[in-house]
């Protein structure tokens, strides 16, 4: 971030263990450990975000949204970290959104296929997961089962009243990306309080990973 105009930094701790290397200027915050970094996203727009800039500051403004556990080998698919300097660039164009992962290519027999940063939706939204013991954090876990009472992703959408889609969404996987502030107010607060309550219900839920497919 080195030559770059940081309005702020807000570090959310959920994990009950001191925060240790942030930066003087930071913002730590601790909250209960629900919802993992997707609630900590959430809540940050429903409830931070406003507090940390100028209303004059809201059309060149952009926020990166990162987790504590980035490394190679905490990946989520075949490709590569993206740099700070190219997902500002592209947040900050009339995009106004950057993936944190630049997607890469599987083998598939003699072939090689190059993977697309976007997703039929209607496939998409039939997304489900019975379980999840991947990257299972060494935090007390809570009693919430890891089961939503939403089947599917597309139901789960469809609860946060976020409108209808187009035929094509860009998808993000690994919870690292960056967005234009205008672009995050395109959606109403009530859509952002609606993602925050649905991922308050636990820690490890599948609800989390709805909304990772969703940002």
């Amino acid at each position: 971030t080195k030559g770059y105009d940081v309005a702020s930094i807000h570090v959310i701790s959920k994990c009950g263990y001191s925060v240790n290397g942030a930066p003087e200027t930071a913002t730590i915050e601790v909250l209960p450990n629900i919802g993992r970094c997707d609630h900590s996203y959430a809540y940050y727009v429903t409830t931070i975000l406003e507090q940390k800039m100028k209303e004059e500051e809201e059309e060149d403004s952009v926020v990166v949204f990162l987790k504590d556990d980035i490394s190679a080998n905490n990946f989520h698919q075949s490709g590569y970290w993206n740099d700070f300097e190219s997902m500002l660039r592209l947040a900050s164009s009339d995009n106004g959104f950057a993936c944190g992962i630049v997607p890469g290519h599987v083998e598939f027999g003699q072939n090689r296929f190059f993977l697309s940063t976007y997703h039929e939706v209607e496939t998409l939204f039939e997304f489900s997961m019975g379980v999840y013991g991947r990257n299972i954090k060494g935090y007390a876990s809570d009693e919430a089962g890891f089961q939503s009472e939403h089947k599917t992703l597309g139901s789960w959408y469809a609860s946060l009243g976020a409108g209808a889609s187009s035929e094509l969404v860009q998808v993000c996987y690994g919870g690292v990306f960056a967005a234009s502030v205008s672009n995050i107010k395109k959606r109403n607060m009530s859509v952002w309080k609606a993602v925050e309550k649905s991922l308050s219900r636990g820690n490890n839920i599948q609800e989390g990973h709805y909304a990772e497919r969703s940002w």
